[in-house]
């Protein structure tokens, strides 16, 4: 058994969270250097970050469940939000693919995430709300802004 929460959108066609394609500059370029651990080439290096859309489904741990009042009598809720109110919650990560056998890094890109942990620590903050409209209650942890 597990504890789920859906985050979802009332309308169709409209996802709790989005992202646009984008590309990779110089910021994010450091970045994949750094995770490679070493100088990497740029024909390694794939630079367009793919779009998400998507209404996130998230396993809750026990302990956030029982906080949660709405979790006494059922393990799955829906969360209803607007188009887009998760956004707050992305996060650009490095992923690193290596060759099994020798360990050389094959090739490296970014990709657009949902932080889920820190959706959940905000819903939480929030009160747990099963209609959660205001985006501005709780500022992630952890935000990275670019200039």
């Amino acid at each position: 058994m597990k504890f789920t929460v859906r985050f979802a959108t009332p309308a169709y066609g409209q996802y709790a969270f989005t992202t646009c394609a984008s590309e990779v500059g110089t910021v994010l370029l450091d970045e994949i250097r750094k995770e490679a651990g070493c100088n990497l080439p740029l024909k390694k290096i794939s630079g367009i970050i793919g779009g998400k859309a998507m209404n996130p489904e998230v396993e809750v741990d026990e302990e956030t469940a029982r906080r949660c009042p709405h979790f006494r009598h059922k393990n799955t809720l829906t969360v209803t939000v607007c188009h887009g109110a998760l956004n707050r919650f992305h996060k650009t990560t490095t992923m690193i693919t290596r060759d099994e056998k020798e360990g050389c890094i094959l090739s490296a890109k970014c990709e657009n995430q949902f932080d889920a942990a820190a959706a959940i620590a905000a819903w939480e903050a929030a009160g747990f709300p099963l209609v959660w409209n205001d985006s501005s209650d709780v500022t992630p942890k952890g935000t990275v802004t670019y200039p």
